[in-house]
């Protein structure tokens, strides 16, 4: 499957950067074709997701409920509907951990 994991590098309190590193390796070892493109503030999740949603089986927000909501946003700009996962890396994530998903590594499992 290919992935394409939407990060925000900011997340986390700086997290960002050593959790996206950890969540590709991961999702190699697994098997998966995984890209790891890099929010900033001129190019936010939205952005990208909408630029590549056609590109993959799934986009991989790795941050919190902000980054979710971008990415969610993009793919609905698009006609393409690739799945969506979440890698809870934010301060709050909020959404994510209503579905019992707490740490990066609860994420690659679930």
């Amino acid at each position: 499957m290919r992935m394409i994991l939407v990060a925000n590098p900011r997340s986390g309190r700086g997290d960002g950067h050593s959790v996206a590193e950890q969540v590709r390796s991961g999702l190699a070892a697994a098997g998966h074709e995984c890209e790891v493109r890099w929010t900033d503030p001129t190019v936010n999740g939205r952005v990208i997701a909408r630029e590549t949603a056609g590109k993959a089986d799934a986009l991989v927000a790795l941050g919190g409920d902000g980054s979710l909501f971008e990415v969610a946003n993009g793919i609905m700009d698009t006609p393409h509907r690739p799945r969506l996962a979440q890698i809870p890396v934010g301060t709050g994530n909020s959404f994510i951990k209503d579905l019992c998903i707490n740490t990066a590594a609860d994420g690659l499992a679930a």
